[in-house]
């Protein structure tokens, strides 16, 4: 039976698959934990894939960041372990714009970087 939720489709920038694939690489292969990579990416992804059903459940960029650059007001931001991803959703469509570390400056990467997300996105298949 289908649902309202399985209607809804979330898709990736390749900046931020660049991120989740960079960190995976990272820590299987630096940092020799693969199991920690495989669980990094896994807790992403179901992370993720409650935005299906609850879009709204991230705060708003703007509530926590002094400022935001105006194509992202209404984007939104969910907490994934040590990770930050930044989404926006219509009713059909969730798009995972970014993914950084907790560590990083997200607010000076996010003012200094092209924020247009004009980009193709991509859909991450099981």
């Amino acid at each position: 039976m289908s649902t309202e939720s399985n209607k809804v489709e979330i898709v990736y920038a390749p900046r931020a698959i660049n991120k989740i694939e960079d960190t995976y690489g990272y820590i299987a292969d630096h940092l020799d934990n693969v199991p920690a990579a495989k669980k990094l990416v896994s807790t992403i992804r179901e992370d993720v894939a409650r935005l299906r059903t609850f879009p709204e459940m991230g705060q708003l960029l703007s509530s926590v960041l002094s400022r935001v650059p105006q194509d992202l007001l209404a984007s939104r931001f969910i907490i994934c372990g040590n990770y930050v991803v930044v989404y926006e959703f219509t009713d059909t469509l969730v798009k995972i714009l970014e993914v950084y570390h907790t560590l990083e400056d997200i607010q000076g990467q996010l003012l200094s970087s092209d924020t247009t997300m004009q980009e193709p996105y991509s859909a991450i298949h099981e």
